[in-house]
């Protein structure tokens, strides 16, 4: 009886917290970039307001271009349909995802 009553409340706690995963604030964009080694992407705003903390593809093993860092390092403030574009350094069939940190959380967007 008490194993039941154990996976019961492990089953609400599970939904509870599903339910309140937050909704991304920002969508991606990508495309190929000026140099065949390089890929564009763009961070949008789909809220009233976002503030992008950081961006990491493909889990920290492509690097951003040293322009893109250096702009990340101020606060990225995005009103609603504003963007910031970025560039990394890897080809775009290489990407597989893009996690974008926001005022709201982090978001992983994954690419095929």
């Amino acid at each position: 009886m008490k194993t039941k009553t154990q996976f019961a409340a492990c089953a609400a706690a599970l939904l509870l917290l599903q339910g309140c995963s937050a909704q991304s604030n920002v969508e991606v964009s990508v495309k190929s970039g000026p140099l065949s080694h390089m890929m564009t992407f763009e961070v949008r705003a789909i809220a009233d307001e976002a503030i992008v903390k950081s961006v990491t593809i493909n889990r920290g093993n492509c690097a951003l271009g040293p322009i893109t860092e250096n702009g990340l390092k101020k606060t990225i403030k995005l009103k609603f349909g504003e963007s910031f574009s970025g560039f990394g350094i890897c080809t775009l069939p290489s990407l597989k995802e893009m996690k974008v940190g926001t005022d709201s959380g982090a978001f992983v967007f994954s690419f095929n």
